[in-house]
């Protein structure tokens, strides 16, 4: 997927104008700041301006998260162009990810971006340029028919954007002294996840009512990644899935509940030297279900927290692809509407819109194992 919508902006002193062109430019003193789509022959120099900003680890980026920077070797030109860069003087000063991060709801597909690994080298930093990126990032998501945005990040420093809290998660926290009577000896055998167990494991994540849009090659790089670890519990038949980015949080869980159980016990024994192992799961799945079942009878506490900030870019378009009828609605309330769908529960509604309380959130499942 390529963008097809791109614009030019000049800001100079006394005020500013949108144009088209092939990218955006905003004129400061004498320098020239310019942001356009990443391209093969900027993407080392993109990668090495991530790495500076975050790690000073080179290759940080390239082995840690694969499923959003790939290896410039086997990265495609659309996985390139999905990076927004900003140029100072030639130099790349910032960088944001526009990526695809389609939801599925009731089997409707809703159209969306994340956006992720938003940075600022140092030395570039109060000059504009995360501000110009994140306006270049949400052309390119209307440009692209795209209703919603995705983030991870500051809430007080992204809502001036337009992001704020949105759905819920919830955080079971286990201790070992009550999984060893609960497991009561089951011992599954348990195995690092393989290519071949893809099926299996995209069946079970499919059954959730509200999840990300996973790609095959979006399930090619789960497996790849060096900060992520899938693990594969089996008996008798049965089989259970555990991923994670560290033992000490267990980010999805799916499959037969006992030999899940009999796993998170594992891990805690034998990676995190924990006595407690915190496990999140889908807020809508928790009550009727046997793994959210078996986690509210084990958990010591149970957190509500929020899935992650989100902004909606086209309320219309929301509205229109979930089909729900708004033509009795004005342009105020049906934004209102929307945002009460991905969990702006929070914000109090405007008079008049009582009507809207009936609507519960969406809360799309996102873990860690989506970040970017």
């Amino acid at each position: 997927m390529c963008y097809n919508h791109e614009y030019r902006l000049v800001l100079r002193f006394a005020g500013c104008f949108w144009a088209h062109s092939a990218m955006f430019m905003l004129v400061e003193r004498e320098h020239i700041m310019k942001i356009s789509q990443c391209t093969l022959e900027k993407y080392p120099a993109m990668l090495n301006t991530l790495d500076e900003s975050f790690s000073n680890d080179p290759g940080w980026f390239t082995k840690n998260l694969p499923h959003c920077t790939p290896f410039s070797e086997i990265a495609t030109p659309e996985e390139i162009a999905q990076h927004l860069i900003c140029e100072i003087d030639g130099e790349i000063a910032g960088v944001t990810g526009v990526y695809p991060l389609d939801w599925v709801i009731d089997g409707k597909v809703v159209p969306a971006y994340g956006i992720g690994q938003v940075c600022c080298l140092p030395k570039f930093r109060q000059r504009g340029v995360m501000s110009a990126l994140q306006k270049a990032a949400e052309a390119v998501m209307l440009g692209q028919g795209r209703v919603l945005g995705m983030l991870g990040g500051d809430r007080r420093r992204y809502g001036f954007f337009g992001y704020d809290f949105g759905g819920n998660k919830l955080a079971f926290y286990l201790k070992k002294k009550y999984l060893v009577p609960y497991v009561n000896g089951t011992m599954p055998t348990i195995r690092t996840a393989q290519s071949s167990d893809a099926a299996r494991l995209k069946a079970a994540y499919n059954h959730l009512p509200a999840r990300i849009l996973r790609s095959e090659r979006h399930w090619f790089h789960h497996f790849s990644r060096q900060n992520g670890r899938w693990l594969v519990g089996e008996l008798d038949g049965r089989y259970a899935y555990v991923g994670y980015v560290n033992p000490n949080e267990i980010h999805e869980i799916y499959g037969d509940a006992s030999i899940a159980a009999a796993m998170l016990l594992h891990i805690i024994a034998h990676e995190n030297e924990g006595k407690y192992i915190s496990v999140y799961y889908p807020m809508q799945n928790a009550n009727h279900t046997d793994m959210g079942r078996m986690l509210y009878d084990l958990a010591s506490n149970v957190e509500v927290q929020p899935l992650d900030l989100l902004s909606v870019i086209d309320a219309d378009g929301l509205l229109d692809v979930l089909e729900i009828d708004t033509s009795h609605l004005d342009t105020d309330k049906r934004k209102a509407l929307a945002q009460r769908l991905v969990g702006f529960v929070h914000r109090p509604l405007p008079v008049g819109l009582e009507m809207l309380e009936k609507y519960s959130p969406l809360c799309v499942w996102k873990s860690a194992m989506d970040d970017i």
